[in-house]
Order: C-alpha cells, then structure tokens, then sequence
C-alpha cells in the first residue's frame, strides 16, 4: 500500500510538473510575458524611487536628510508619479508590443490594477505617516527662523489645537508653548527651539539600521534597569545614539590623522561636545542654571492616574462599531483585489435617510490581512432614453470606470462606516452582486 501510495504521488508530480513545463512554454512562445513584464517593472518605478530617496545621503550641512526629504517634496513627487501612471499615453510602447492579438481592454485592465495595488501600498506604508504627526514637526525647520513660513504656521496651528495624541508632541508643546504661539501668529520661530528641532531632524534617520540599533539598546537597558520609567528610558536612549554618533565621528577623524585611536579618550571628547553643543543651543547662563539644578537628577514625578474601583470595567462599543463588525467579515470573503464595489449593490436604504449613490464606486485594489483596501472611482453607463445622463443605478450596471484623482484609498472598515448613516436603518445588506465584466478599470484617455 505504502508503494502505491508513492507510485500515485510521482505520477501527481509528475503531471503538474508536465502542466507546468507546458504553461511556461506556451507563455514564452506567445508576447504576454514580455508586455506582463514591462507593466510590473513600470508600475513599481515610482517605488523604487521611494527606497533611492530613503537611501540617499545626507547633504554635507544636515540641512536635507532623507526623512526631511521626503516630507518636503519628494512624497508628494511620488504620488504623482502613480497618478501618471494611469495616463494612456504613457503606455503606447506596450500595446505596440501585445500586438493585435491581445485584448486592449484586458491590458489596461492589468495596468491599472497593478499601478493601485502599488499607489495603495506607498499610501498605506509611506505617504498616509509623512502627512501626520509626528513627522509633520519637521516644517518647523523647513525655512530659518526669522523667515515667515506658511507650512510652521500650519504645523502649528495643529499643534496647539490639542488634536494629536502622539507623547512627544504633547511634551513638545508643553516646553515650549509660548515660543509656538508666536510661531503660531506671525511664522517666525525662535532661536533656540529652532537649533533643538533642526538637531532633531539632523538625527533622525528612521531607516532599518536605525531602528534595528535602537531597539538593541533598549533591550540592553531593560534587562539591567526592568523597573526603569519610561522617560528616564527615552532621556537615556537618545543619549546614547547621540555619543555614538559622535564617538564615532571623532574616532575615524583621529584615526586619518594620527592612524591611532582611543575609544575612552573619543568618548570623553564626545561628551565634551555634546556639552558644549547643548550650551550652545539654550545660553550659557541658562545651560549652566539647569546643570546646577539637583532636583535635575531626581526621579521624574509618575503623571496622576484615575481611580479605578475593583470591579469589572465594562468597554462601551458604539452602534456603529457593531454594525459595521456585523458585516465585516462577509464583505471582506466576498471580494478580492480586482472586484469593482459598486455603491448600487448594498441595496438602497428606506426612510429619510434615503440616498442615491450615482457615479460613485469603489475599486478593490489589495487585501492586506483581514482588511480590503479600496480606491474611489467613478462610474458611468452607456446613455439612453431613459437615463440620457449615463448614471449607475440598481437595475443599470456601469459600462465603465475611471479612478478620482487625487488618489482617495478607503480600507473597508471605513468604507462600511461612511454607510451607517444612510443603511444602518434599511433593509439588510445583501453581498450577492457585483458589477460583472461590463465594467472594466481603463486608462485616462489623452
């Protein structure tokens, strides 16, 4: 039996393997592969522009690093890149190369779903971190101090709202709440928080190695300090990566001069830098009334926390969080990258809350874990008699789509929550129709 058994699974191989010999033949005697190829390769250029920004240099004066970079032009460069990809005249060469045989229909198809699964991918990973805090801070650098600057006081503004939850920010403003009012006012910045936040875009890196070190020293300080507050483990962290960046510099400087080096004597004269920079930063008079401070060594006072009873505590979940986790997991088992959520499906709610939804859709572009992520898209259908204006309804799929530019990526959990006020009160949800191939993702004519 055990024989059989293994004389059953070689012939099983060996005819996948014989199906597999035959679909990668048939591939490379027909033009798919090469125009298949051609679009992958194209619709990841403006990624791979993304990881040569990141590992670029940094400019000799620290004013332009790679974060800064990014924040200041070249993410927005970069989402534009994607937005062009979906101009039909970019991709001529391609369809001179399917040649006839080859459906056009089927290769913008391809195009556009390859050039939004990867728009969706930089959105999500990249571009969505550099519009938000805590990065945003960077604008404060953005123009020299004295120099009015639109973006600081924008990033300001935002700043004292109070909107942000993010710790550092929040410490920000309490430190120095007086200097970005005046920020705030009249685009100016002073001097000295200046010199603070233009050291602190000059040290943050954020690539892998960064991160990868950082995370070995706070593993280190735990194991010998568990009980260590959190502040006091910030406060040491960026010590350290500040005298290793400069112990560092000051050791190869030694070493091409004198071809020795000293790494108590590099550390000590890191320290003295690092000294005579903060000195230089906030005053000598103010540096030395802080260095003289005793209470400056003493623990950081715990924040107040609130009473809690001894009891339960039960979470609250609003309707809508219930509504939309009711229908989430269908929705997220009934499409896949590639299907076109038309807006007309869901059924359409009774009572006042009533809406026709017309030419808008919702393309999805990728699935990541449990979560769909989608692209709004406009819809139209062929003009009649009936409908001589082109607009989708429940009985009328659309005949074609085109995405909205700018990109608007929505996951699906936010797309089921922008609907709980128009279809929380109307008949259930029905996922049982989709737009068919009628509607196809095309490319922006010329």
């Amino acid at each position: 039996m055990v024989a059989d058994a293994q004389v059953e699974t070689v012939e099983q191989y060996r005819e996948r393997m014989n199906a597999w010999s035959s679909t990668v033949v048939a591939a490379h005697q027909g033009n798919s592969l090469r125009w298949v190829t051609q679009v992958c390769h194209r619709t990841r250029a403006p990624l791979a522009h993304c990881m040569n920004v990141l590992s670029a240099l940094p400019s000799a004066d620290g004013y332009l690093t790679p974060l800064a970079e990014l924040v200041f032009s070249k993410a927005a460069a970069i989402a534009r890149e994607f937005e062009a990809l979906l101009d039909e005249v970019h991709w001529a060469d391609v369809f001179q190369e399917a040649g006839s045989s080859a459906d056009p229909s089927q290769i913008s198809a391809v195009i556009v779903l390859l050039s939004l699964a990867n728009a969706q991918e930089f959105s999500r990973r990249v571009h969505k971190y550099v519009l938000t805090s805590p990065v945003q801070i960077l604008w404060l650098t953005y123009s020299p101090p004295n120099v009015h600057c639109a973006d600081r006081k924008r990033v300001v503004a935002n700043l004292l709202s109070g909107k942000t939850s993010e710790p550092c920010l929040r410490k920000l403003v309490g430190l120095f709440r007086p200097e970005l009012v005046e920020a705030s006012k009249h685009g100016t910045l002073a001097v000295d928080v200046y010199a603070f936040l233009f050291e602190l875009r000059r040290s943050w890196v954020g690539d892998t190695q960064e991160q990868e070190g950082a995370n070995s020293i706070l593993s280190a300080m735990v194991q010998r300090a568990p009980n260590i507050e959190q502040s006091l483990l910030s406060s040491r962290l960026t010590l350290k990566k500040s005298l290793l960046a400069r112990k560092s510099a000051i050791a190869r400087k030694v070493a091409n001069a004198s071809g020795r080096t000293s790494g108590p004597a590099a550390s000590r004269m890191a320290v003295a830098q690092l000294r005579d920079e903060c000195a230089a930063q906030v005053g000598s008079k103010r540096f030395l009334d802080i260095d003289h401070r005793p209470e400056r060594w003493s623990p950081p006072v715990p924040p107040p926390m609130p009473f809690l009873a001894a009891k339960k505590v039960k979470i609250a979940v609003l309707p809508i969080d219930s509504w939309c986790a009711s229908y989430h997991k269908r929705f997220v088992d009934h499409f896949t990258p590639g299907d076109i959520t038309v807006a007309c499906f869901l059924q359409y709610a009774k009572g006042p809350n009533a809406r026709r939804w017309g030419d808008k859709c919702w393309l999805c572009t990728t699935k990541f874990r449990r979560t769909i992520n989608m692209v709004v898209c406009e819809t139209s259908v062929a003009g009649n008699p009936e409908n001589p204006a082109g607009v989708a309804t429940p009985k009328r799929k659309p005949t074609s789509l085109s995405v909205c530019r700018p990109y608007e990526f929505q996951s699906s959990y936010e797309f089921l929550c922008s609907l709980y006020d128009i279809l929380h009160d109307g008949p259930p949800i029905v996922l049982s129709t989709r737009t068919g191939p009628t509607a196809q993702p095309a490319l922006n004519q010329p």
